[in-house]
């Protein structure tokens, strides 16, 4: 079927879909974004945004407002017997419909259909997939008669659109993950400056002995070898400390903390 059997009124309609598909924000999942573009593209009487997880096939999201909660769990059961997902891990179908994949015999033959799509009504169903090989996200028409060549051409005009869409999506995520992380390095990076900064001008501030304790207890030494060292007593070393912690106003490293607490049992 060609393009010439679209007539102008659906030609607006798969034209204004495809325009919105690309209006989309990174922060909401993209199935949940295909569910609301997409839920009118098709006359339906059931219809799903389904997210799976490819090799092994794992359902990841579903969002279904219409199926019985009972025939959904029949169709997570038996998702594996389905056409579609078959046709799209076998080669990459992302468009079709049951009654074109399978005959009408081997549909009711499935427990698919015996299972899940009998008891909800569902003689036919359209789908239009999104994804790559390693996930898929399945937006699914069903209803009580077959869907026809000219709602199979309009899902493939609207599905190449929907593609670029959600791999830009992805690209946009990437991208502000990425910027986030740039920006916290650069906060931290700040904080190290003025850490740094005031770290060398409270050192400027220390006196000349002050400085040569700071050197001793940088090399492991206990405020006994320092004073052993500089000739003068534990407890000036340990009121030596206290003073330069007073001046030291940033958070000191591990080694100091336990440096200030040795001054102290000493100094006790």
């Amino acid at each position: 079927m060609s393009l010439n059997s679209i007539n102008t009124a659906e030609l607006r309609r798969v034209s204004k879909i495809c325009e919105r598909l690309h209006c989309t924000c990174s922060a909401e999942p993209f199935s949940n974004h295909l569910y609301v573009v997409l839920s009118q593209a098709l006359p339906s009487i059931h219809f799903m945004s389904i997210h799976f997880l490819l090799s092994p096939l794992v359902l990841k999201q579903a969002i279904n407002q219409s199926l019985p909660d009972q025939s959904f769990k029949g169709f997570i059961r038996y998702m594996h017997q389905h056409p579609g997902i078959q046709r799209y891990c076998a080669s990459n179908q992302p468009v079709g419909t049951l009654l074109t994949e399978l005959s009408p015999v081997e549909y009711r033959m499935t427990e698919l259909y015996n299972e899940v799509y009998r008891p909800a009504d569902i003689e036919d169903q359209a789908w239009i997939g999104v994804g790559d090989r390693k996930e898929l996200i399945a937006l699914s028409y069903s209803r009580d008669t077959a869907y026809t060549e000219r709602d199979l051409l309009m899902l493939s005009m609207i599905q190449p659109q929907a593609n670029i869409a959600w791999k830009n999506w992805k690209r946009i995520r990437a991208l502000e993950k990425q910027l986030k992380e740039l920006q916290t390095a650069q906060i931290e990076t700040e904080q190290l400056a003025q850490e740094l900064s005031a770290m060398q001008t409270a050192i400027q501030a220390l006196t000349r002995r002050q400085l040569e304790v700071v050197e001793l207890v940088a090399t492991g030494k206990t405020n006994v070898e320092i004073a052993d060292a500089l000739a003068i007593s534990p407890r000036t070393i340990a009121k030596h400390l206290e003073q330069i912690f007073r001046v030291v106003t940033f958070a000191p490293a591990p080694n100091w903390r336990e440096r200030r607490g040795n001054s102290r049992t000493t100094q006790s």
